[in-house]
C-alpha cells in the first residue's frame, strides 16, 4: 500500500500533540526532545527539540517562526522536507 497524506494525518492523530502554528491554525505533530551529547564523555549536551508533522501542514512555515506545544514557546530553528510527504521542524527555546 503505497502512504498518501490521510493516512499520514492518520498516524498523526493516533501519536501526535497540538501544534499552534504563526497563524494561530493547529495541527497534529509528534513531539520529540532528545538528549544530545557530543564528545566522548559527553563534553557538551543538549537537548533537540523538534516535531514531524505533514509537510502539507507546514508549507508556509519558515526559520525563527513561533510555534506553541506543551504550553510552551518555541522558535523554528530549522525545516528538513524528507521528500516522502513528512517535514522535520528542528525547534529551540
Amino acid at each position: 500500500m503505497i502512504e498518501d497524506d490521510f493516512d499520514r494525518a492518520c498516524m498523526l492523530e493516533d501519536f501526535g500533540i497540538p501544534v499552534m502554528l504563526p497563524d494561530n491554525n493547529t495541527i497534529t505533530a509528534i513531539f520529540n526532545n532528545n538528549f544530545q551529547g557530543i564528545g566522548n564523555d559527553y563534553e557538551l549536551s543538549s537537548s533537540a527539540p523538534a516535531v514531524l508533522c505533514r509537510t502539507s501542514d507546514v508549507l508556509n512555515i519558515k526559520q525563527d517562526d513561533a510555534l506553541q506545544l506543551n504550553n510552551k514557546n518555541y522558535t523554528v530553528r530549522d525545516t528538513e522536507a524528507d521528500g516522502t510527504g513528512y517535514t522535520r521542524i528542528i525547534l529551540k527555546r
